[in-house]
């Protein structure tokens, strides 16, 4: 009568193979699966960082357009300063001429009145 038990008992082992195969199995399903979670934790890490870069560089760009468009008013500015002094030396230029025409119609006024002897 031993021999029933036997075929049963076997059965149960068998179970119990099946029941430990299943554990293990989804155990390292789970591992798996926290590996998956942990990579996907730092995938958004890196997006974050990569938007934070992405950020800085436009942040960086504008002010370089800025400091840029900046600088070629000060050279538009300059050039209208260096145009404002060419236009001085030119009145200057006017003025030295006529100072001398003047200076050269005084000579000969000068001379006309030191040469005019009415008497």
């Amino acid at each position: 009568m031993s021999e029933p038990s036997q075929p049963a008992h076997a059965d149960n082992k068998g179970t119990r193979e099946d029941h430990k195969d299943l554990i293990k199995g989804t155990r390292e399903d789970h591992k798996d699966l926290k590996e998956t979670r942990e990579d996907h934790k730092d995938l958004k890490e890196t997006r974050e960082d990569h938007k934070d870069l992405i950020k800085e560089t436009r942040e960086d760009h504008k002010d370089l357009i800025k400091g840029t468009r900046e600088e070629h008013k000060d050279l538009k500015e300059t050039r209208e300063d260096h145009k404002d002094l060419k236009e001085t030396r030119e009145d200057h230029k006017d003025l030295i001429k006529g100072t001398r025409e003047d200076h050269k119609d005084l000579k000969e006024t000068s001379r006309t009145l030191y040469t005019f002897k009415p008497f």
